[in-house]
């Protein structure tokens, strides 16, 4: 079924963004049926979305066994450390909240769901499809083919009424070219997680963003940058050793 590259791109395109269209389709009747002030049980169905990704992944695996995605890369501990700070650090610092959970305790699960949910679409984006596309086109033409699908993907997310929110098109670009680079030179699927991860933590989720003032955000953005930029360096030279 899944014999030609081509075949599996157009899959993985059609399934996730399918699979995308049609939770948010049915997602107020979902989520109806739960309790309207029972936020906090709500917040797993956010994952439904990167399931989809999830599925299409494990699908193309399947179809061609030898097909291999780096989660750990060639320095394993060090790349469990890179996606394990941000989550030390919500913890350290803790995060206030309506549901009377400590901060602190509140803080290390929601920094590991965000981790969750930043690994998941990773393993699409840069997982996957960044490594099929390299095969086929240049690093420009992957980053920007990536930023379109990722635009497509998050755009129930992105739209505010009938606002398509075009400006995010050029952001998702950015983004697909740094996590993307990262992501090449580290060959670890952990390290594009924590750069997904922390921009979600900082900037993207309320529940995280809105309960930091700023002085925490930079103390946490600072921390972790000081840790990561001689890690993603370390990796890269063991990598070129290894090769």
């Amino acid at each position: 079924m899944l014999s030609s590259s081509r075949t599996k791109l157009i899959f993985y395109v059609v399934f996730v963004l399918t699979w995308s269209v049609a939770w948010f389709a049915f997602k107020a009747e979902i989520l109806a049926s739960f309790p309207p002030n029972n936020a906090l049980g709500n917040v797993p169905f956010a994952l439904i979305p990167t399931l989809g990704i999830l599925i299409a992944v494990l699908i193309i695996q399947k179809a061609n066994p030898t097909f291999k995605i780096p989660i750990l890369g060639k320095a394993p501990l060090l790349s469990i450390l890179i996606v394990v700070l941000p989550i030390l650090c919500l913890g350290f610092f803790g995060v206030s909240n309506t549901y009377d959970i400590h901060p602190s305790v509140f803080g290390l699960g929601i920094g590991l769901f965000t981790m969750l949910y930043a690994f998941l679409e990773e393993l699409g984006w840069r997982g996957y499809l960044q490594q099929e596309l390299m095969t086929k086109w240049n690093k420009w033409i992957t980053y920007l083919c990536i930023a379109l699908v990722w635009y497509v993907w998050h755009w129930f997310f992105l739209r505010s009424g009938n606002d398509p929110k075009l400006i995010m098109l050029p952001i998702l670009f950015m983004a697909s070219f740094g996590i993307g680079e990262v992501f090449a030179s580290t060959r670890s699927l952990f390290t594009a997680t924590a750069l997904h991860g922390i921009v979600n933590i900082l900037l993207l989720y309320p529940i995280i963003a809105d309960s930091l003032d700023q002085k925490t955000k930079l103390i946490v953005l600072g921390i972790c940058l000081a840790f990561w930029f001689p890690a993603f360096k370390y990796m890269e030279k063991n990598l070129e050793k290894i090769e």
